[in-house]
């Protein structure tokens, strides 16, 4: 058994064991911290999909899924089926990123990142003005969002299940992609555009491509968001939720694919978990508490906690390699 494959098994491991232990144990604020942990995974995934795999540096991935997610709950408060509000604001979350793609995917580092932040921050200065607020519903964002119901389950039964399906849908087609050729393209654009282009990379088609892949998903993730919670704001294009989503990048691994997965469900269970339990004045611990967990995991961790495991893994098999070749 090769690492990937342990990788793999590993990973189905944790996942059974992350979802299944909130239903054995009846706990509803389990499930639905493992609801959003599911949400979040997804997200986090796409973005480190730019930024470890393809090399990217966008620094505004938010702003595809507060498309989705505004985009949707619109559509869904004109009284449109689900389906069809989920086509919408994941559709165009993709076209935004072919839009936006167009424009930034010939800078380089540094001033993409800025560039793709400043759309983010200047799309949620936009979503408040009064002009827009029949739409946006301004600084209180859309509230009262038809929610998606399932005739005889609950809501947060509901809300679960729609998030499993995201995730069941989005982890598999973007391991395939980053598993297969294209997965290959997008790590040769990341340690060498230079040798890329000389073997005939097309390298703005394919950045492109990856772009508007991870705009579609992190749409979908955003309109799934708004027609499970009845609610979307100008919150979820912060920067405050974009670090935290890096953060889950950085713990987890974010040049690894179940990296961002793993930082992803690690993350969102301590800021939950904080979040109902520190409250008031205590609430400044979560902060804290955070600050110190981040820096404590890399010092041991530098990789990240898949990256470590990946390269502990593959330093094992290829000095148990060298002994058997060694006469």
């Amino acid at each position: 058994m090769n690492t990937l494959q342990k990788i793999n098994i590993f990973a189905i491991v944790i996942f059974l064991f992350v979802n299944l232990v909130p239903f054995i144990l009846s706990d509803r604020f389990s499930i639905y911290v493992a609801s959003r942990s599911l949400l979040w995974a997804v997200v986090a995934l796409q973005w480190g999909i730019l930024l470890g795999h393809a090399g990217i540096f966008s620094f505004g991935n938010l702003f595809f899924f507060g498309i989705g997610g505004y985009v949707a709950g619109i559509v869904a408060m004109q009284g449109y089926n689900p389906i069809l509000c989920l086509m919408a604001g994941s559709l165009l979350a993709m076209f935004s990123g072919l839009g936006i793609g167009r424009l930034t995917l010939k800078l380089k580092g540094i001033y993409m990142a800025i560039f793709t932040f400043l759309i983010q921050e200047a799309t949620r200065h936009i979503v408040q003005l009064e002009q827009l607020s029949p739409w946006t519903g301004g600084p209180i964002g859309l509230q009262n969002i038809p929610k998606i119901r399932i005739v005889g389950i609950e809501e947060i039964y509901t809300q679960y299940l729609i998030m499993l399906t995201l995730f069941l849908v989005t982890v598999p087609v973007s391991y395939i992609i980053v598993r297969g050729k294209y997965g290959l393209l997008f790590r040769a654009l990341r340690d060498s555009e230079d040798f890329a282009s000389i073997l005939g990379v097309n390298i703005y088609r394919i950045r492109l491509l990856v772009f508007s892949l991870s705009a579609l998903f992190t749409g979908l993730a955003g309109a799934m968001f708004a027609l499970t919670s009845g609610g979307f704001t100008d919150e979820m294009l912060s920067i405050s939720l974009s670090i935290d989503v890096l953060f889950m990048l950085i713990v987890g691994g974010m040049s690894t694919f179940y990296g961002p997965l793993a930082g992803a469900f690690l993350m969102t269970f301590i800021t939950e978990n904080f979040r109902a339990y520190l409250i008031g004045e205590l609430a400044i611990l979560r902060v804290v508490i955070i600050s110190i967990t981040i820096p404590a995991i890399l010092r041991f961790f530098n990789r990240g906690l898949v990256g470590q495991l990946e390269f502990y893994l593959t330093e094992r098999e290829r000095a148990k390699r060298f002994k058997l070749t060694t006469p």
